[in-house]
């Protein structure tokens, strides 16, 4: 085991950086898929978005009972790689393969099966590598360093990686896909091109990163207690509130970002005429984090990670209401408002995986029991199931409008759908997470018990 990652002053700046990595090499597959496989289907193979929609989003079924298993190995596992490293490591490279599949439907295909096979190939993709994937990179957080410090800060890189491979994502995609041919010629030379790239950069972290011993998590009182069976840790995991908590603030924020993910091309290539305005509108969300993220970090160091979250939003929600009026005061507007509603969102970009370190850290002082794996599940779940029913929202939303992919300019119907999902739904959603962490007393109520404990 390397020194840098033993010593008080924790895991080397570097390794930090590695790790947040992984993200941007996960947006080369993920945030390809979840962003472009709808319109793909709609305007490239001709299907209905409608019944696209509910695929995926039965997919995310399958894929929520997934991650909670796959926590669950992970806390099992025993292996010369660690516990979360190994699977992480064997995930990569199917993911890149099953992200090269999903963009190249055989045109020869009916329309059935062209359904059964965007199914078959999002399954396998979300409910079994992609679970493997975040599952193991999430719970790494937890594993190869026991300083808070250093899981913000990770979580930070994280956060600003995978909003730069967005950005890069969605800028560059729509042109790409044209310059090499357009239709599906251009989305098989891009599908291979992100697929290896995306592998690439997703096995940095495995090269980099190594888990702490595993005696170092488990007190003396803790090395003799029977290991839960599954029943019991999911027991455990329902019976704690801040885990419900972290998995609803996780649905709730990825539910925003697959409605606003895969409604942004339709939105910038209908409403504003230029589909490659896509990029300059994450850019928004990207500038503050780059910028940012450094004072988010103290912010959160003076303010608390509750208090400091709930503030964020507030100003996140501000940013959402400018952007919707932006929509009759002028494109400036518009992106005014997405920068504000970014820099709102760096708190909870910097604390969504140190509160799951401290529901774990909750859940060990109430039971005596540690279930790191299963705890860091609720991320996964949360990311994918919430980003599926985003997706699946816009699938149903433009159907019911009678959105028409063929169509060069659509009904004033579907063009108010898509206005509504881009920026009235974030006003719902931030509403909502301003709630869920009003509820999130974790810190204090762990302050409390160690309190207790010592008074025993």
């Amino acid at each position: 085991m390397e020194n840098t990652q033993t010593e008080v002053k924790g895991l080397a700046t570097w390794r930090k950086l590695a790790y947040g990595l992984g993200n941007a090499g996960n947006c080369f597959i993920w945030v390809a898929i979840s962003s472009f496989i709808l319109i793909y289907c709609t305007n490239i193979i001709g299907i209905g978005a409608g019944l696209v929609g509910t695929l995926l989003m039965v997919a995310k079924v399958f894929d929520g009972i997934t991650d909670i298993f796959m926590g669950r190995i992970i806390d099992l596992t025993k292996s010369r790689l660690g516990k979360a490293r190994f699977w992480y490591f064997v995930s990569c490279l199917p993911l890149g393969i099953c992200m090269y599949l999903i963009f190249n439907v055989p045109g020869r295909f009916s329309s059935s099966a062209k359904y059964t096979y965007v199914f078959i190939i999002y399954l396998l993709i979300s409910a079994v590598f992609y679970t493997m994937n975040t599952v193991a990179y999430s719970t790494l957080v937890a594993l190869v360093t026991k300083s808070q410090k250093d899981q913000t800060t990770m979580s930070s890189a994280s956060m600003v990686c995978g909003m730069v491979g967005s950005i890069l994502i969605s800028s560059i995609t729509p042109g790409l896909v044209e310059s090499l041919g357009g239709g599906q010629q251009g989305w098989h030379y891009v599908s291979l091109i992100y697929s290896v790239i995306g592998v690439l950069i997703l096995l940095i972290p495995f090269f980099t990163l190594k888990e702490l011993p595993e005696e170092e998590f488990v007190e003396q009182s803790q090395k003799s207690e029977v290991k839960l069976t599954f029943i019991q840790t999911i027991a455990e995991l329902l019976k704690n509130k801040y885990f419900i908590i972290i998995l609803l603030l996780y649905l709730v924020g990825y539910a925003n970002t697959g409605l606003t993910q895969t409604i942004g091309v339709y939105y910038a290539t209908y409403i504003l005429g230029n589909p490659s305005l896509l990029g300059i509108l994450g850019l928004c969300g990207m500038i503050p984090m780059l910028v940012g993220m450094p004072f988010a970090v103290k912010f959160v160091g003076k303010k608390g990670m509750r208090k400091a979250c709930i503030l964020g939003n507030v100003v996140s929600l501000a940013g959402c209401v400018i952007a919707l009026l932006g929509q009759f005061a002028g494109f400036g507007v518009i992106l005014a408002g997405l920068i504000i509603k970014g820099v709102g969102m760096l708190p909870g970009s910097a604390t969504y995986l140190p509160f799951v370190v401290k529901a774990d850290e909750y859940n060990y002082l109430k039971t005596g029991h540690r279930i790191t794996g299963s705890m860091f599940s609720c991320s996964s779940v949360g990311i994918k199931i919430g980003t599926g029913l985003g997706t699946a929202l816009c699938g149903w939303l433009l159907e019911w409008s009678r959105f028409d992919g063929t169509a060069a300019v659509q009904s004033g119907m579907a063009n108010s759908v898509i206005i509504a999902i881009y920026l009235v739904a974030p006003i719902i959603t931030t509403a909502i997470t301003i709630l869920l962490y009003y509820k999130m007393d974790v810190d204090a109520r762990i302050e409390k018990m160690r309190t207790i404990k010592i008074a025993d």
